[in-house]
């Protein structure tokens, strides 16, 4: 791939907003509640706005690559049901300034590359669109909440750490606002270090469903699921070994 196509999607990747992830920890009755900790999940609005604004000017300067970094923009954002369809990019040329009657593409990755290979002026633009398509699409957490956490290889694949720790038995701690991207490979893994036994439940962070569980007597836990759409994931784990336990638990990127 050539420079140009990571340059500009290195710049560009560098403004997401960061949704963070909150840890809350809890005890057994009998030995204390550690206070839940809460936090209300952050939007994507600036995001989009600025991917909206990107848009706008690859239609106006015939930019495709500016396309097709807005819908990586998109990409970290929770999923949004606007369309773009009723906005018109408007010129700024003085008083006779007119609207165009041209719409903006949809807020769709395919909508938003199917234009930028439109706009592709000459074989030389069409060949650095065709790649900037190509790339291996980035899976499981959204690249805002994996980009500055540490790499840990699993099945040899990579992996984002979310937490690490001693996890006394009985004790358990979740994770909130875990965000994975729609319609890819999600994978938590939790590993202990093998001397007792980890249970681990990923839920739905919005309506609290479960969307699978391991709960073997083992101290390695995994789940695997295909979201249906990008948004916020809990990830429960609990040791209900007889012993205390070091782990570490990780999500695919």
């Amino acid at each position: 791939m050539s420079k140009h196509v990571n340059y500009l999607s290195a710049i560009l990747i560098a403004s997401l907003l960061s949704p963070t992830l909150t840890f809350a920890e809890d005890k057994d009755e009998g030995k204390g509640k550690a206070n839940v900790v809460t936090e209300q999940r952050k939007t994507g609005s600036s995001t989009v706005e600025v991917a909206v604004a990107l848009i706008m000017k690859a239609e106006a300067q015939k930019a495709p690559l500016l396309l097709l970094a807005a819908a990586d923009l998109l990409d970290s954002t929770t999923e949004s049901d606007r369309k773009t369809s009723d906005l018109k990019s408007e010129t700024e040329d003085g008083p006779d300034a007119k609207s165009s009657d041209k719409s903006l593409p949809e807020f769709s990755r395919e909508a938003l590359e199917a234009r930028a290979l439109e706009l592709a002026a000459n074989e030389a633009d069409k060949k650095l669109v065709q790649e900037w398509i190509a790339r291996p699409a980035s899976r499981g957490l959204i690249l805002s909440q994996g980009k500055n956490l540490d790499d840990f290889r699993y099945g040899g694949e990579r992996h984002k750490v979310l937490h690490r720790g001693v996890i006394g038995s009985g004790d358990q701690f979740t994770i909130t606002n875990a965000i994975f991207e729609a319609g890819r490979l999600a994978r938590v893994v939790v590993i202990g270090d093998g001397d007792g036994d980890l249970d681990l439940w990923v839920y739905d962070g919005d309506s609290g469903a479960l969307i699978d569980k391991d709960t073997d007597r083992s101290s390695l836990c995994e789940v695997v699921w295909r979201p249906r759409y990008q948004g916020p994931f809990t990830i429960k784990v609990k040791n209900v070994g007889a012993i205390a336990e070091r782990y570490v638990v990780l999500a695919n990127w």
